[in-house]
């Protein structure tokens, strides 16, 4: 879960909070296609932390792999797209 900051809510700070918040957090999140989501984000200006790439990760004796890009939020949070593109023979 991500909250606003809110003095008055009873969150559980376990520091004081500075600038960029999400220092160190990077949420993923699976979605049908990247394409789409890259050319919103680039008619709207706004610029990839990471380019678009494919990655394959080993799982035992198969690749897993997505099609990935990072953007950071105006708050410093990492979030990675990802596209899912099936299970190839490891090499």
């Amino acid at each position: 879960m991500l909250e606003q900051v809110d003095s008055d809510a009873g969150q559980w700070l376990t520091a004081p909070l500075t600038r960029p918040f999400g220092r160190g957090i990077n949420l993923q999140i699976d979605v049908e296609a990247v394409a789409p989501i890259i050319q919103k984000l680039d008619q709207a200006g706004f610029s990839l932390y990471r380019e678009c790439k494919d990655t394959w990760y080993r799982a035992e004796n198969v690749e897993v792999g997505q099609r990935e890009f990072i953007v950071q939020d105006a708050d410093g949070y990492l979030v990675r797209l990802v596209e899912r593109l099936g299970e190839r023979p490891a090499c």
